[in-house]
């Protein structure tokens, strides 16, 4: 029984960790540092009121 779960997961397992290896060794410094900025910009300037609380 574990044996057959084994079977069935470990192809899912293998293909997850392979995109994840794959997105995070070639992603770019440039996108990277893009996208940190971004959520950066967006923490200090999201002031917790939307536009409907107004």
């Amino acid at each position: 029984m574990l044996s057959d779960f084994i079977t069935a997961v470990a192809p899912i397992a293998i293909f997850a960790l392979a995109a994840h290896f794959i997105f995070t060794v070639f992603d770019s410094p440039a996108k990277r540092r893009k996208r940190e900025n971004a959520s950066r910009y967006d923490s200090e300037h999201n002031s917790g009121i939307d536009a409907g609380d107004l």
